[in-house]
């Protein structure tokens, strides 16, 4: 096994051979949360050097990483490579998921489709100023697995721009499945900073939803939704801002289920903290 402090200087290396082992101390630098090991073997055609799991060395051997269930970005090389290949890659690979970094991803990049854990370690994540996307969401919840989202900041990017730009620009998108979002802040979303459609479990915990366009939340079809000890504000929106929590299963085959709201502040919006709207021909 060999030390590096980081992969640049693993790349350099003339000590390295097919079939040894090497750590770094780093991605870029040491001590940048981006340390990890690697197995250094011959490449092989079905091997993608991408920077992330598979690296080329000056040797012409490759590295390819050792990945685990609990890993950050920065070993991935975040701020190195594309923020939104970095967080794909990381996701499609990990249980749980450290950002070390703040991104910048465009909308309709992140789907979550299994059990998964994304602690954003106190960093942001903003969606990318290109909003002329229809139904922009920045991070989708489709599959039956658990998501939990944690500890940092979902920037929606529309601060001063009006609903009539794009069809939706949401932080969270959840169609299915179980999603627990939790010690959050999420804003400027241009349309919802949160929406539910379709057969879900929702947990807000501890979560910050503000100056969204529309609503801060808009509840559509659900199975479970329970919201904790969060603020709701709707005051800075460039938009009507409705109502902070919208529950409008509005559509034919839209699922009625439990909604239980406790300890909540509502303050900004237009007309209404929460409003109800079931259409009677539903």
């Amino acid at each position: 096994l060999f030390g590096y402090n980081n992969v640049a200087e693993m790349k350099q290396s003339e000590n390295l051979i097919d079939g040894s082992y090497a750590r770094t101390f780093g991605y870029e630098t040491k001590g940048d949360d981006g340390g990890a090991t690697y197995k250094i073997r011959e490449a092989t055609v079905d091997d993608t050097v991408d920077n992330m799991t598979i690296i080329e060395l000056d040797s012409g051997l490759i590295a390819e990483l050792l990945t685990e269930p609990i890993m950050t970005t920065k070993q991935f090389g975040a701020g190195v490579n594309a923020d939104a290949d970095v967080l794909k890659k990381a996701i499609s690979i990990c249980d749980t998921v450290i950002i070390s970094t703040d991104m910048v991803i465009a909308p309709q990049q992140i789907e979550i489709n299994k059990d998964l854990t994304i602690d954003f370690n106190q960093h942001k994540i903003t969606m990318d100023d290109n909003n002329n996307v229809s139904w922009a969401n920045l991070i989708r919840c489709t599959g039956n697995g658990e998501v939990i989202l944690r500890d940092g900041v979902i920037d929606g990017n529309s601060e001063g721009q009006t609903v009539a730009v794009v069809t939706n620009n949401t932080g969270v998108l959840v169609t299915s499945g179980k999603c627990s979002i939790n010690n959050m802040k999420i804003h400027n979303c241009l349309y919802e900073g949160v929406i539910l459609n379709g057969h879900c479990t929702v947990e807000i915990n501890g979560t910050e939803i503000y100056d969204c366009g529309r609503n801060e939340i808009a509840v559509l079809s659900w199975d479970n939704l329970t919201i904790d000890n969060c603020v709701f504000d709707g005051t800075l929106a460039g938009g009507e801002n409705i109502s902070n929590i919208d529950i409008e299963p509005y559509e034919a085959g839209s699922y009625l289920g439990n909604a239980n709201i406790n300890n909540c502040i509502f303050k900004g919006s237009k007309l209404h903290g929460v409003a109800t709207y079931l259409d009677v021909n539903q």
